[in-house]
Order: C-alpha cells, then sequence, then structure tokens
C-alpha cells in the first residue's frame, strides 16, 4: 500500500442542518484558529462509497475493493506563480445531500475554495450499481469564477491516482482521445470523460512524477507523455483559459468503474455481432 501524501489544509467548522422531506445534508462553513482542517465527507450509493477531505478524494470503494488512492485539482494564475493544490485554498464551505430516490445515503457533494482571486465550485454525484456488480459512476462538475477586478490567466490541473483492484504497479493508462482516459488491470476497468470542454494537454507518468512537479514549488506544464503507460501510473489533465472580472469557466467529467469482461462473456459478444452482421448483409443482399 502507498502511504498518504501531507497536505495541508484551510480550517472549518462542522455543523448540519435539516432538509425537509429527504435526508440530513451534512454542512460545514470555513472559520479561523483551530477548527480542525477541511471535515471529512463520506458518499454513498449502492455498492459504493466515495471519502473527501483535506487533500481531495481518496477512497473510491466498490464492492468492498478500494481503487483510488487520491484525486484531487491544482491550479496557477499566470506562468510566474507555482500551483496550489485547490483542497489547500480557503475552504468556504461543503454541503452534502441525497438526490438518489429509494437510498436515502449521501451520494451529492458541493464544497467551495477561494483564494487566488479566484472562486473555485466542485460537485461530485456518487452512483453505485446492484451488490456485487463491481460497477459505479461517478460526474464531476467544476466551476472556476474569477471574483477579482482584473483579468486571470488561469491553468488548471485534475490529478488521478487509481489503483484498480487495490494493488499499484500492475494497471495500464491510455489516453483513448483527447476527452477520454482508460485505466486497466486484470480485474477492473476505469474510464473519465471529460463532457466539456476537452484539456488542453494530459501527462500519463508513473507515482510520483507528475505530484512532485506539481508540488516543486516551480510553474509547469503537462508533457502530452506517455500513452499506454503500464505500471504504478498516475495520469492528468491541464486547461488553460482567461477569465474576465466575474467570468466563468466550467469543466463536466464522468468517470466509471466496472468489472473487465469475462473472456467467454467477450466470445459471445463477439459472435453475437459477427451473426449481425451476417444478417444485415443478407437482408440487403435480399
Amino acid at each position: 500500500m502507498k502511504r498518504y501524501l501531507t497536505f495541508i489544509g484551510s480550517v472549518v467548522v462542522g455543523a448540519t442542518l435539516a432538509l425537509a422531506g429527504g435526508a440530513t445534508p451534512a454542512f460545514a462553513t470555513g472559520c479561523d484558529d483551530d477548527c480542525g482542517g477541511v471535515p471529512d465527507f463520506t458518499l454513498a450509493d449502492g455498492n459504493a462509497t466515495v471519502d473527501y477531505g483535506s487533500g481531495g478524494m481518496h477512497n473510491w470503494v466498490v464492492d468492498d475493493v478500494d481503487h483510488l488512492f487520491l484525486q484531487d485539482f491544482w491550479v496557477r494564475v499566470g506562468d510566474e506563480y507555482r500551483e496550489q493544490q485547490v483542497s489547500s485554498l480557503h475552504y468556504v464551505g461543503g454541503l452534502a445531500t441525497n438526490t438518489n430516490i429509494g437510498d436515502d445515503r449521501l451520494d451529492t457533494l458541493n464544497v467551495v475554495y477561494s483564494g487566488l482571486g479566484l472562486e473555485i465550485d466542485l460537485t461530485y454525484v456518487l452512483r453505485g450499481g446492484a451488490d456485487g456488480s463491481q460497477g459505479s459512476d461517478l460526474t464531476e462538475a467544476i466551476l472556476v469564477r474569477n471574483t477579482s477586478d482584473r483579468a486571470r490567466d488561469v491553468s488548471f490541473f485534475q490529478y488521478s491516482d487509481f489503483d484498480l483492484g487495490g494493488t499499484a504497479g500492475n494497471d495500464t493508462a491510455q489516453l483513448v482521445n483527447a476527452n477520454t482516459v482508460r485505466q486497466t488491470d486484470p480485474t477492473t476497468v476505469f474510464n473519465e470523460t471529460v463532457v466539456t470542454p476537452a484539456a488542453d494537454l494530459w501527462e500519463i507518468a508513473f507515482y510520483r512524477d507528475t505530484f512532485d512537479r506539481l508540488t516543486d514549488g516551480d510553474a509547469d506544464n503537462l508533457g502530452n507523455a506517455e500513452s499506454p503507460l503500464t505500471g504504478d501510473v498516475t495520469w492528468a489533465f491541464q486547461w488553460d483559459f482567461l477569465l474576465n472580472p466575474g467570468q466563468t469557466f466550467l469543466i463536466s467529467k464522468d468517470k466509471n468503474i466496472g468489472a473487465v469482461p469475462e473472456p467467454s462473456t467477450v466470445l459471445l459478444m463477439g459472435t453475437g455481432l459477427i451473426a449481425l452482421a451476417l444478417w444485415r448483409r443478407r437482408a440487403v443482399a435480399a
């Protein structure tokens, strides 16, 4: 198992609010002094749970298997400044709610950070599958708003370190296209699709190469390499954009985890496709 990295988070205080007609959400707002750090949130739905707290998102557990070591975001304003981890900025507040009828656990999280003349609003929605299905889905929306009185030249990074099947070292990550990364191990397949907009730069690397560059105190950009790569792999996206005062930039993404199909299932699928092709050919000939 990897050792957890050390993160520095803003301090917060926790509270709860009653939500009429639904589950009780977990709510926390920013505060000063010794409030105890960014609060821990756990989302749950079906066969899946996700933990979020200081340092970002950890522990995407599906059918009792933890596939995630770390996912978080970094941001830089201008090339003269270093990247800063979003979860180390000022924590404004967070709210976890239930949005899935039939499962009364908290499955949706909204957290807000501020700093560098920006407000960064993160929303996660977890959907689990049936017990034993080994499948789960997580959608994300990131809204970056310029709260300053001058234009901001922003570089925004997503860093992901998945250890599929609960083990590191036997995964393969590949850039499928400008919008999609696929990571696999012998038992599990993971896909992340950027719905909009496609990232400007990307990087697949060995643990902790990209992480160390994001945290080295210098301004860095991703290198558009390597794909595919096998081992203890991580991957990252980078978006570059200009925000005038009051403007926003929205990134929407979807990620899913599932079991690698059994060889017999793949064979059956292939046989079915061949049969369908033959049927269509005969229908056209007739």
